[in-house]
């Protein structure tokens, strides 16, 4: 049995190495937002999610997750069609119900909410939305600001190696509740 029913990731760089989409930022970048340069830009964007890695040992983790009934949800600072274009290209429908993904533009387009400096409104309306208590929750994320709004939710967290920044990971290795592994998961649910 689980110590946790449910974990929330966050997505690019904990997830999914998303660094290479970077090269494409110039298609909507170059627009105003909504005009239909930037829909195409952002679609065309888009596109090139298969040149992104998902880190090695996420399969055993989903596994695992499956197994143990753990529910999963997905909480990101960057738009939702991202997420849901990696769920698909990915062929990860089993593991993450689109519907499960909460992005900081779930308050509208206007309303962007961050995690910076540890906001913990994204977890807050996760949790109200959901019905979920933080003390049955844990979060995972690549930078100290998700730890930070996660625990100001009163969710546990855990920093994430792999994705982080050099900078980010010299301070995480200082910090305990820091992984270097996605298979770490596993062993921290057990």
């Amino acid at each position: 049995m689980c110590k946790f029913s449910n974990i929330i990731f966050d997505f690019d760089s904990t997830l999914l190495d998303t660094k290479p989409l970077e090269n494409y930022l110039y298609l909507i970048k170059q627009f105003p937002r909504f005009s239909k340069e930037h829909q195409l830009g952002r679609k065309e964007f888009l596109n090139h999610i298969g040149e992104c890695k998902q880190y090695d040992g996420f399969d055993d983790v989903f596994d695992f997750l499956l197994n143990n009934n753990v529910n999963r949800y997905i909480l990101t600072a960057g738009a939702k069609d991202k997420v849901v274009k990696y769920i698909s290209h990915f062929k990860l429908k089993h593991v993450f119900n689109p519907n499960n993904v909460i992005s900081s533009y779930s308050f509208g387009v206007f309303n962007c909410i961050t995690k910076k400096d540890g906001n913990p409104t994204l977890f807050n309306y996760l949790l109200d939305w959901y019905g979920l208590e933080p003390s049955t929750c844990i979060a995972f994320g690549n930078e100290l600001t998700d730890q930070y709004a996660a625990n100001n939710a009163h969710i546990t967290a855990f920093n994430c190696l792999w994705g982080a920044t050099p900078n980010e990971a010299i301070i995480m290795k200082s910090l305990p509740n820091t992984i270097e592994n996605p298979k770490d998961i596993i062993n921290l649910l057990n």
